[in-house]
């Protein structure tokens, strides 16, 4: 009896339970999510939807290091470097291709002092300071790079995602 009067009333709670609306947290093809995860050896910050995946590696100057859409991914990364952080002290001068997307300054050149040498500096391969702007129905992140000692010049780009699209939305600011 005691058994029975047990099992109708859990089957009245979750029918109840099921019939209410809910207050809990989204389900994650309802929202974005922003999580530090390890990538290919290097920290790093994943921002996701259903559809959409971009991973940012902040220490190697801000880069969006992937973009996955339904799984696959789309960046170069190169293999020689992966995991590896060359500061620009060490790359001495040397340009280091990591792969990914970043904002690189134009005309390149060495021909005089309009055009970018392309040398490592901390405004190509310097930690970013990564943080989160809003999370949920839109994630958006800001990566924001130390200035350049030659030139000044200092790089912020902010990157989001909506929940419902597998759009990504890019704002890059030059100081």
């Amino acid at each position: 009896m005691k058994s029975t009067a047990i099992s109708c009333f859990l089957a009245v709670a979750l029918a109840v339970s099921a019939a209410s609306p809910q207050h809990s947290t989204p389900t994650p093809s309802s929202s974005c999510q922003i999580h530090a995860v390890v990538f290919d050896g290097w920290h790093a910050q994943e921002v996701a939807n259903e559809w959409v995946k971009l991973t940012f590696v902040p220490q190697l100057g801000g880069r969006l290091m992937q973009v996955s859409f339904n799984g696959h991914p789309y960046l170069f990364i190169n293999q020689v470097y992966k995991g590896k952080y060359i500061s620009p002290a060490e790359a001495a001068g040397r340009w280091i291709n990591y792969g990914g997307d970043k904002i690189w300054p134009l005309p390149e050149g060495n021909d005089d002092e309009q055009h970018w040498t392309g040398a490592s500096t901390p405004l190509d391969d310097g930690a970013y300071a990564f943080s989160i702007l809003s999370q949920n129905n839109r994630c958006t992140v800001r990566l924001a790079g130390p200035p350049d000692p030659p030139t000044g010049l200092q790089y912020t780009r902010e990157i989001s995602i909506g929940s419902d699209s597998p759009e990504i939305f890019f704002h890059a600011i030059t100081k």
